[in-house]
């Protein structure tokens, strides 16, 4: 019967104790890997600055990205949590690597980020709170 009884009262005593902190980084656990639901509202303004004095050569032009319906492919990518990061986001898919081993070098570290979850939550922390 006390087995019963605690099985009862732990998700009200759960719900209770836990801190804002515990509560946040539950936030984003649970949000890992999911779609953005936020508008794409300025996503491309950090694109914009980036290229106002770049050579049209070194990223993907308006029509190209249109084409290749690449507004829709960004949108489903961005699982970002911040406004900021859906503009780096943006960014990135936007403008060519450079040097091209940049690129390889990005997905490891992606690579690495989606293995290691503990460093994962920890950059996430100090970038979202």
């Amino acid at each position: 019967m006390l087995d019963t009884l605690r099985f009862q009262v732990w998700p009200l005593v759960r719900s209770i104790a836990v801190t804002p902190r515990r509560r946040r980084l539950e936030e984003l656990r649970e949000r890992w890997g999911k779609g953005g639901t936020k508008e794409p509202w300025l996503a491309g303004r950090y694109f914009e600055l980036l290229t106002a004095c770049k050579d049209r050569s070194t990223w993907i032009d308006d029509r190209t990205w249109n084409d290749l319906e690449l507004p829709r492919v960004f949108a489903d990518m961005d699982t970002t949590v911040t406004r900021l990061g859906s503009q780096y986001l943006y960014g990135q898919l936007r403008i060519y690597p450079d040097p091209p081993a940049a690129a390889a070098d990005g997905y490891q570290t992606y690579r690495i980020l989606a293995a290691d979850r503990g460093l994962r939550e920890r950059i996430q922390w100090i970038l979202t709170y």
